[in-house]
């Protein structure tokens, strides 16, 4: 089919033509770009980002950080005693501290303190221990996945005084207690003896004079916050939200794992409650779509939840030929009313529909846009992602770091991206984010040959690189079923080559390479896709105990900086440290952040013309005024 303005058009409506099949619409699992665009129509995030890469509203007005401080004592008159003893403090300490609220529940006092990491915290606890609070201790029990309901069952026994429980994706689980250390092995003992086939291995955790939960505090929007039948989004749906989005172990959705609670307050109010002081899990909220409570399962239906989701369109028509959106609020008067998406058509039948001018948005797939034609403009899309070149610490080869500082500088970037229709990768963190570093000037360093030199390289007549008589050499794995990624490793041995340096290219399955060679460490180079993702935690990465370093790298600096980092929620202070942990990590040459993807879209200069942007949904915000004495003209038929 080749779509043109011959066919006829429903009033209001643009048309686009996608770079592949229809989208399936599943919100949490986009396969592009453009299936991403057209499912952040259909859905509302709590936050967003805006076009400078920072949290913006979206279903929340307005979101903010407390910590919650919950001391248990023996009796509800021990813990009035308490409070009545912080409420003797001087205001302008309990102002120094950050102490808003202290409050009785039951036998506890829960203490609200206007950000997590505050000192204060640690002072009113110490006021607190003259009146003999619980101890409070943490547990890890080495439990599986079928022993779950049994440790639930162990914790909601009143003579048990477990005040917190949750579990990993094993099984495990971590209980916080009142109980004494002694007392807590004993019970754990006597209960799980007869109901499981073997004792799991348990140990403590620590103790310490109360709980501290940091709480992430969501005002939704009492416009915005909405489904189609008027009902207002609720923290049922964001519960359901996160128990159909756990399971699939989205990228860059890691902080949903360290909820231990959603709760509802007051009209319009949502707390979610964490396990660990962790201020980057906000990021996990970024773009999440909110879907409707499916009801008595609370587990929505994504694919349905695509029809009924919190956004400004909705899916009008579906068929084998097209996909039609239409916007909710009719009576808005905005431009355009209607969506209708083609899927992709062969390279003679594109040729055709742009001559016809029938399309105003096009996302160009490998058969199409190599000349757009004139009355087109391409506009450059958000990049998906960016390749790292990763070494190997611990391959003797590749060992030096100074050796691989001299590696990476022998590769020409530029050229490279040149020749892959993409752009220079600068930062190890995702282009585009408040977050990201800026590309900066940096000192001239050494070149190649003058930091070998300086190693105790020497260049044989061949100009081979050699060290007491052995070669310069390594090996560089590539993925043999990725045809442009094979191709730029053949380009980077090349250019290693006439360097002096001789990269043996390794060919296996993706899958190969990730779980056989470097989860066991077994490679000495290796290059590494990843996803842009709106989250500033690294530590997955780089912490010598993160799950993907892959890389072996143990510097106890970088951990500490990831650390910190990782911990941080002040958004303000955010960018500081993460060049604080790009500053390290080029120091140590563990990686050079090689590519970035390049995408765009082509859209109708008539229809276009003074309208920014290149997202749907930028493309769909109203218009930049036009010149004076200028308007749009639609082009000749």
């Amino acid at each position: 089919m080749v779509v043109s303005r011959q066919q006829a058009r429903l009033p209001g409506e643009w048309r686009v033509l996608l770079p592949g099949a229809l989208p399936e619409l599943h919100p949490f699992l986009p396969a592009d770009e453009a299936e991403r665009q057209i499912l952040d129509l259909l859905h509302e995030p709590l936050i967003r980002l805006d076009r400078q890469g920072r949290p913006a509203p979206a279903l929340a007005e307005e979101w903010r950080w407390h910590l919650r401080v919950s001391c248990w004592f023996a009796d509800a008159a021990r813990a009035q005693a308490g409070r009545r003893a912080l409420e003797a403090v001087p205001a302008e300490t309990r102002l120094e501290w950050g102490l808003d609220e202290a409050r009785i529940e039951e036998n506890a006092l829960a203490l609200r303190f206007a950000k997590p990491g505050t000192p204060g915290a640690g002072e009113a606890l110490r006021l607190l221990a003259g009146h003999s609070p619980q101890g409070t201790t943490f547990w890890r029990v080495e439990t599986w996945p079928e022993a779950r309901d049994v440790m639930r069952e162990f914790a909601a026994h009143p003579e048990h005084e477990v005040k917190r429980i949750w579990f990993d994706d094993n099984g495990a689980c971590e209980i916080v207690t009142t109980l004494g250390q002694a007392a807590v092995r004993a019970v754990l003992a006597d209960w799980l003896r007869p109901r499981l086939p073997r004792l799991p291995e348990t140990r403590a955790l620590g103790e310490a004079a109360g709980l501290a939960e940091p709480v992430l505090e969501f005002r939704l929007s009492p416009s915005r916050a909405r489904w189609p039948d008027g009902a207002p989004v609720s923290a049922d749906d964001v519960r359901a939200t996160v128990k159909a989005a756990l399971p699939l172990a989205l990228p860059g959705r890691e902080g949903l794992r360290h909820i231990q609670d959603i709760q509802a307050e007051g009209d319009g109010i949502l707390r979610v409650i964490y396990r660990r002081n962790l201020g980057s899990v906000l990021a996990a909220w970024i773009g999440l779509p909110i879907l409707p409570n499916a009801g008595a399962g609370g587990t929505p239906a994504p694919h349905a939840a695509s029809h009924a989701g919190a956004g400004a369109w909705r899916v009008a028509r579906r068929d084998e030929r097209s996909l039609l959106l239409e916007r909710r609020d009719w009576e808005s008067g905005a431009l355009p009313q209607r969506l209708r998406f083609f899927p992709a058509q062969p390279a003679h039948s594109t040729r055709l529909t742009l001559a016809a001018r029938g399309i105003d948005i096009i996302w160009p797939n490998e058969s199409g846009m190599s000349a757009p034609p004139p009355w087109v403009e391409k506009r450059p899309l958000p990049s998906a992602g960016q390749l790292l070149l990763l070494w190997n610490a611990r391959s003797p080869r590749v060992a030096d770091p100074g050796l691989r500082a001299a590696l990476d500088r022998m590769l020409d970037r530029s050229a490279l991206a040149e020749k892959n229709t993409a752009q220079v990768s600068d930062s190890f963190f995702p282009e585009g984010m408040w977050f990201t570093p800026p590309a900066r000037q940096t000192p001239p360093e050494p070149g190649a040959a003058e930091q070998l030199r300086n190693l105790g390289w020497l260049q044989d007549l061949e100009g081979v690189w050699k060290k007491n008589g052995v070669p310069l050499e390594f090996t560089l794995l590539a993925p043999e079923d990725n045809a442009p990624r094979l191709a730029l490793a053949q380009a980077m041995a090349l250019q290693w080559l006439d360097a002096g340096a001789r990269a043996s290219i390794e060919t296996l399955p993706q899958n190969s390479i990730i779980g056989e060679r470097l989860a066991t460490c077994r490679f000495d180079a290796v290059m590494l896709g990843r996803l842009n993702e709106p989250g500033y935690d690294m530590s997955a990465w780089w912490h010598s105990g993160g799950r993907l370093n892959y890389s072996g790298l143990a510097d106890a600096r970088l951990d500490l900086l990831l650390e910190a980092l990782a911990s941080e929620f002040d958004l303000t202070r955010v960018p500081a440290r993460a060049l604080a942990v790009e500053e390290r990590l080029r120091e140590l040459h563990i990686a050079l952040p090689l590519l970035a993807d390049a995408p765009h879209a082509a859209v109708s200069r008539a229809r276009f013309a003074g309208r920014p942007g290149s997202t749907l949904r930028e493309l769909l915000s109203p218009a930049a005024p036009l010149p004076p004495n200028l308007k749009m003209l639609e082009p000749k038929e």
